[in-house]
């Protein structure tokens, strides 16, 4: 669930359409054969594998424009496809069973109402893992944000549907997501950014398993800093999840734990072209030992926009 910014209300022409298209590579480290697909989604081991480690090709390109406007109000459509590749079509640990394929379109009417706006959208998206088609999603969200010079205050709401492959079939679900998020832009009158929010999610099994049903809060913080030709973001994460159930006996109910930081570097090398390095950490517990893992990541990329 991303932060929606409204765009170009009231303007009397379609905005130029901004496109980005990334090239990179990614290394990851990974405890066990855990895999969360939004941030607050429900974290899903898969079976056959003991851990996440080793080299991937990142490849992702995005695209957002206006469709219409007429004041107050403009149509805009997002669509983005990202995907990670075992570089020589390995297999095992180390290829293919973590390639992930992600796509995602959103056409979404947004209105300015003197300094804020609301906006309506609908999201379809569809994630590959392993080569293979695992989770399909469809969902409204609605969204508002309050504009003070170059800070904000954002606030969504999105109700999706997911369905899985025949193999993930118990997975299904009806998930639920609030987001209120806080932008600082020239903290203490300096090129400093600070970003707070604030998640908090509910999934419901369709087959009404209460081991894949849970409530979830998600707290963010994002430092954004300008040095000369680089910027960088260091960030911080804390989430809890409590599910209705377990899958084992020995546990009346899953509760899962986990702390995050993450660090980003990138510095332009044309007006178009930038060199972009990023890393990530985090640990996270559960009452459920299977459930334990501690994940590293790096990422090197560059990045064509226009």
């Amino acid at each position: 669930l991303a932060a929606a910014v409204p765009q170009g209300a009231g303007a009397s022409a379609a905005a130029p359409w901004q496109v980005q298209l990334e090239v990179g590579v990614l290394g990851q480290w990974q405890r066990a054969p855990l895999v969360r697909l939004t941030p607050q989604g429900t974290l899903i081991r898969l079976p056959g594998l003991d851990r996440r480690r080793g080299a991937l090709w990142h490849l992702g390109a995005q695209a957002q424009g206006e469709l219409a406007a007429r004041a107050p109000c403009s149509a805009t459509l997002s669509a983005q496809i990202s995907t990670e590749q075992a570089p020589g079509g390995r297999s095992g640990s180390h290829g293919r069973d973590f390639e992930l394929m992600l796509a995602s379109a959103q056409p979404v009417l947004h209105c300015s109402l003197g300094s804020s706006s609301v906006g309506v959208g609908w999201q379809q998206q569809r994630i590959d893992v392993a080569g293979g088609k695992f989770r399909s999603a469809r969902g409204v969200q609605l969204d508002w944000t309050l504009s003070e010079g170059d800070n904000h205050w954002t606030a969504i709401v999105e109700g999706a549907h997911w369905r899985h492959s025949a193999d993930f079939r118990d997975l299904d679900a009806t998930a639920t997501t609030m987001l209120v998020q806080r932008h600082v832009a020239a903290v203490d009158a300096g090129s400093g950014t600070l970003d707070l929010a604030a998640f908090v999610g509910r999934e419901r099994n369709r087959a009404g398993l209460a081991e894949f049903s849970q409530r979830s809060v998600t707290l963010q913080a994002t430092w954004g800093q300008r040095v000369g030709a680089l910027d960088g973001t260091l960030g911080l994460l804390w989430q809890r999840a409590r599910y209705a159930g377990s899958a084992f006996d020995a546990v009346a109910r899953r509760a899962d734990r986990a702390i995050g930081l993450d660090a980003s570097l990138s510095r332009p090398l044309t007006p178009e072209l930038t060199l972009r390095l990023e890393a990530a950490w985090m640990r996270g517990r559960s009452n459920t030992p299977l459930y334990d893992q501690d994940q590293r990541q790096a990422m090197l990329l560059l990045q064509w926009s226009r």
